[in-house]
């Protein structure tokens, strides 16, 4: 599979390093856009989608990875505004290479809250380890991503003065309103796209074996210890270290 992983990745920078080489051999003036995972309407793999649908779907709970993940992202007209500012800007612009997202990102779980409450569902959100919630999610493009990612966006702000154009809880909002609007086709080519299946039965059975499983590691008895900080009380010369009083 191409689709990820290190391969991927250096065949990306294959790329990145082509273009450039002609950039500096003069073959063209060239800028390079680094583009993060593009949502709003009409987005390929819109990752929304796999919280919408649970939605619409009336489902109750709904697993994801724990940590509060962040995965960088562009609302797809902020992404275009990066790219135009390259254009008006092309001495500036000439040779650089940028990082492309919103300015403000967000966690997973602050967005599937958003999106709950824009469409007025209610459910449980069950965070679990990442490594369980990618049996359930399998593609790069639903609400797993690899980890916490930086990605620094100062240099296109500093040479080309970019600043979001739409705020991201407005962009989420029209995504969303969006894809209510024009559902993908179940099993379609967006659902693929995402690699994600909507194994209903699958995810609850899940959650059940997850929720027992923490059930017995919290059932391991450990030895209770009174704690305290490292800063001694000592009422008289010499005391030694102790825990607080109870």
């Amino acid at each position: 599979d191409d689709s990820s992983g290190p391969k991927f990745n250096h065949l990306m920078w294959v790329t990145e390093e082509t273009v450039m080489r002609a950039h500096r051999e003069g073959h063209y003036n060239a800028t390079y856009f680094r583009y993060p995972l593009l949502y709003g309407p009409n987005a390929p793999a819109n990752p929304e989608w796999s919280i919408v649908r649970r939605i619409l779907d009336g489902r109750g709970q709904l697993v994801i990875a724990a940590n509060g993940l962040i995965c960088r992202r562009g609302y797809a007209q902020n992404v275009a505004h990066a790219l135009l500012l390259a254009v008006d800007k092309p001495a500036e612009s000439s040779g650089q290479i940028y990082n492309i997202r919103d300015e403000q990102q967000y966690t997973q779980r602050q967005q599937i809250d958003f999106i709950a409450r824009h469409l007025r569902h209610e459910w449980e959100v069950v965070e679990v380890h990442p490594a369980l919630a990618h049996r359930v999610y399998k593609g790069e493009a639903a609400i797993l991503p690899a980890g916490v990612v930086e990605f620094d966006i100062s240099k296109v702000k500093a040479q080309l003065g970019y600043r979001d154009v739409v705020m991201p809880a407005q962009a989420l909002a029209v995504s969303v309103d969006w894809l209510v609007a024009n559902r993908p086709e179940p099993g379609g080519e967006i659902e693929r796209q995402l690699g994600d299946p909507f194994a209903y039965a699958a995810e609850d059975a899940l959650i059940a074996a997850f929720r027992k499983g923490y059930a017995a590691v919290e059932s391991v008895p450990f030895p209770d210890m009174q704690l305290g900080h490292m800063y001694r009380h000592p009422k008289k010369p010499g005391d030694a270290w102790a825990p607080p009083s109870r």
